[in-house]
C-alpha cells in the first residue's frame, strides 16, 4: 500500500508537469519508475498516454530500460504501444531515440507497434 501511495505522487507530478518534484522523487527512489498502478501501467505508460514528451524524456534519462517494460493487465503493451494508439509522434520519436529497438517489443497478442499502427489507421 505504501508503494502505491508513493507511485500516486509520482503519477500526479507527471500529470501536473512538476518536473522538479519528479526529479526529486526519482533521486529518492528510482524504482518508482517501474511500479505499476492499479491498471498495470507504469509512469512511462501514463506519460505516453498523456502525450507528455518532457516527462517521457526525463523518465528515459533516468532509466532507458523503462521503454521495454510491459503493462500488467493491458495486453502487455509497452509505453510505445500506448503512444502509437494515442497517435502522438513526438513521444514515439523520444522513445525510439533513447531505445531504437523497443519497436520490436510485442504485446501479449504478439503485436509490435507496426501491427498496432495498422489497426489504428
Amino acid at each position: 500500500m505504501e508503494a502505491l501511495k508513493k507511485l500516486s505522487v509520482l503519477l500526479e507530478t507527471l500529470e501536473y508537469l512538476q518536473y522538479g518534484v519528479l526529479k526529486k522523487l526519482l533521486e529518492w527512489k528510482q524504482d518508482l519508475i517501474k511500479e505499476p498502478n492499479a491498471c498495470g501501467w507504469t509512469p512511462p505508460h501514463s506519460a505516453a498516454r498523456r502525450r507528455n514528451v518532457e516527462a517521457v524524456k526525463k523518465l528515459l534519462e533516468k532509466d532507458k530500460s523503462v521503454a521495454y517494460v510491459t503493462a500488467n493487465g493491458d495486453e502487455g503493451n509497452t509505453a510505445l504501444h500506448i503512444d502509437v494508439v494515442a497517435g502522438y509522434i513526438r513521444v514515439t520519436e523520444e522513445l525510439l531515440s533513447y531505445c531504437p529497438y523497443c519497436w520490436e517489443m510485442v504485446n501479449s497478442k504478439g503485436q509490435n507497434i507496426l501491427h498496432i499502427a495498422c489497426n489504428v489507421l
